[in-house]
């Protein structure tokens, strides 16, 4: 025990659970390596998962349902028209790779909500969404102790959460154990509940209660608040979240609190609430790198890009080696057409240490950019020695990208399938292979493959433009015109299919 005890405290968790489950396989009733093996795994949970990340159902209804007290005029869903669509995406599911993972990020679903059904697991959450499993009654110790047949730690569903919830030392590491590995937040809320009630006695009453048990049975410790606040966050009762929040706030301010009374506020589509109560917080914690971040965040979704770099600036100058904060004003200057610049960040983050497949594909993207070929080059195959399946074709993308700027249609090409090869739902290379075949004069190609992306992304701008143009060239008036309706839609101001469609209009009319 002492072996294991010595490594959790050295953060060597894997070997700290191994040596905890050998423990337990010798002695069943164990109940010290049984809660180390807890506090373990929860340690190994907890930086690949926010408890506060959009859940699944909440992606596929977010663009169904509306809150109805949203800001007027001012949305973090509605993007933005005019030339900056063409300089910089806006939305969310559209944000530019800076290599800093946020909270919001979204995760890519391949195969869509049915296949998400007839997996036995969504996006590795732990949650199962298939067939329930029967176990058999043990008896001789606790039942939620043994290891299942599936390798599960505990058996949540043979808690008895109203032992735990009496006893402080265990409730704590029980409920996060709950909402980081097995994420049953359901469960994890039902504890945290039974540790509010007033009404709930010590279990063994020759134990003394201590100040820290009766203050948790009463419901006053702000921790526990502030847990109920991200379970109902979980559960999408906002209001109930900002209520625990609140009250959190009152006992005992907390910069958490108001990144999670933030969240809330955007959660409703209110991305100026979300402003002011970071506000309040810097007031109660000046200079505080979290709000800062969180605050410059929202400013950037709400396409206020001259203040979310200043805010950037303000944490480098804090933080000098804020991995965040030096890429997303290298990712801003970079789209400011200004490579250069952009390229001293990314070159930072290179000397702090930082080594990635997508700081290697902006590093290679600047030094293109800004004309530097060879040192280009050099970056761009490191990015390609250190991608994986999930990236690879963004690299390879931006290989032909770069190989056509350089005059080399044949391995652009060659690129651009190879970048197929790993994503075939990747319409941006479908439309690059149709621009190719359009120049070397194959427009039945060049068509196939803009069909193919508009397909894949029926509300992408490139391929509806390009299939539109190519239509009016072949004589498909009829057709031409519906593109061209669908590409202003995305685009209203683009003067190419402003054009278009008047000569389009002005031959209905003659005809």
């Amino acid at each position: 025990m002492n072996v294991a005890l010595s490594k959790f405290y050295s953060r060597d968790f894997s070997e700290c659970a191994e040596i905890c489950s050998a423990i337990l396989e010798r002695e069943g009733s164990n109940e010290s390596a049984w809660l180390l093996k807890m506090r373990a795994l929860t340690e190994l949970a907890i930086p690949k998962k926010d408890v506060l990340d959009m859940s699944f159902s909440e992606c596929i209804f977010k663009n169904n349902s509306k809150s109805g007290v949203s800001d007027v005029a001012v949305s973090c869903d509605v993007p933005s028209s005019g030339l900056r669509n063409l300089m910089k995406p806006s939305k969310i599911l559209e944000r530019p790779q800076t290599g800093a993972l946020r909270p919001k990020s979204s995760v890519k679903v391949s195969g869509g909500i049915e296949r998400a059904i007839r997996s036995g697991r969504v996006f590795r959450t732990g949650a199962y969404t298939g067939r329930a499993r029967t176990v058999n009654t043990t008896r001789g110790r606790s039942a939620s102790m043994i290891p299942g047949d599936d390798g599960e730690f505990i058996h949540v569903a043979r808690l008895n959460l109203i032992k735990y919830s009496k006893r402080p030392d265990i409730a704590k590491c029980l409920f996060e154990y709950l909402c980081y590995v097995a994420d049953d937040v359901k469960s994890a809320l039902d504890l945290s509940n039974l540790v509010a009630q007033k009404q709930e006695t010590v279990e063994d009453s020759e134990s003394k209660a201590n100040i820290e048990s009766k203050m948790m049975l009463v419901g006053q410790d702000p921790w526990w608040k502030l847990q109920r606040a991200k379970c109902f966050v979980r559960l999408g009762m906002l209001r109930e979240a900002e209520t625990e929040c609140n009250e959190a706030i009152q006992l005992q301010p907390n910069t958490e609190i108001y990144i999670i009374l933030g969240m809330i506020a955007l959660r409703s589509d209110q991305p100026l609430r979300a402003i002011r109560i970071y506000d309040n917080g810097l007031k109660s914690f000046p200079d505080d790198i979290e709000l800062i971040t969180h605050k410059a965040q929202v400013y950037e979704d709400i396409n206020d890009l001259a203040m979310s770099v200043s805010l950037y600036k303000e944490i480098i100058k804090q933080d000098p080696g804020n991995f965040e904060a030096l890429a997303s004003v290298g990712a801003f200057y970079f789209h400011d057409e200004q490579p250069e610049v952009a390229l001293q960040f990314y070159r930072r983050l290179l000397l702090l240490g930082f080594r990635s497949t997508e700081l290697f594909n902006n590093l290679a993207l600047c030094g293109y950019y800004g004309q530097q070929y060879d040192v280009c080059l050099g970056y761009m195959n490191e990015a390609l020695e250190l991608c994986r399946t999930e990236n690879a074709a963004d690299v390879y993308f931006n290989v032909a990208h770069i190989f056509m700027g350089l005059g080399d249609i044949s391995q652009a090409e060659q690129a651009l399938r190879i970048a197929l090869a790993y994503d075939s739902n990747y319409f941006e290379a479908y439309t690059n292979l149709g621009v190719l075949a359009e120049q070397r004069g194959d427009t039945e190609s060049a068509k196939m493959f803009y069909e193919i992306a508009c397909q894949q992304a029926p509300d992408a701008f490139e391929p509806n433009h390009n299939l539109a143009v190519l239509t009016y060239r072949l004589g498909d008036l009829q057709t031409s015109y519906q593109l061209a309706n669908k590409t202003l839609f995305v685009f209203p101001n683009n003067a190419n299919m402003l054009k278009l469609l008047k000569d389009l209009e002005h031959y209905f009319k003659s005809t």
